[in-house]
């Protein structure tokens, strides 16, 4: 259970802000004309991300159009799975998650079809692995 608990925390460490106090991305200043909520970009997208020490977390993201926000993890070959919920705005291609009350979480649109993951401070994931943060759009909302 310890090591669920672990990797849960590394997988958020990852795609969290560490500190409120740090530079926000270029897409997080919400003074900006450009933020924009749901009214052009909502969904339900999904894939497999990466997992330290189990075959991957069935990952699906909910882009209400009310801008609420819920995720669902599933951790492959475990019986371990995560609900977190939030708010979500856009600007640009960016759309940045608010969890709780200092939690940030961020997406890039690549198209209308997918979205990639970035990391805590609004950056692209880089390297190998870069390609397994990228969700595709879902039908519907199912559970993993």
């Amino acid at each position: 259970m310890k090591k669920v608990i672990l990797i849960a925390c590394t997988f958020l460490f990852i795609i969290s802000c560490k500190n409120k106090t740090q530079n926000q991305p270029a897409g997080n200043n919400e003074n900006t004309d450009t933020l924009k909520h749901s009214d052009s970009f909502n969904g339900v997208f999904g894939g497999t991300t990466p997992c330290a020490d189990c075959p991957g977390i069935y990952t699906i993201v909910n882009f209400s159009p009310d801008s609420s926000f819920t995720e669902y993890l599933n951790y492959l070959e475990r019986n371990s799975h995560f609900r977190d919920s939030g708010r979500w705005i856009q600007k640009d291609s960016i759309i940045t998650v608010t969890v709780g009350k200092e939690s940030l979480r961020y997406f890039k649109i690549l198209n209308d079809s997918t979205v990639s993951m970035l990391d805590g401070e609004g950056k692209p994931i880089e390297g190998d692995l870069a390609k397994h943060f990228i969700l595709v759009r879902k039908d519907t909302l199912l559970k993993p």
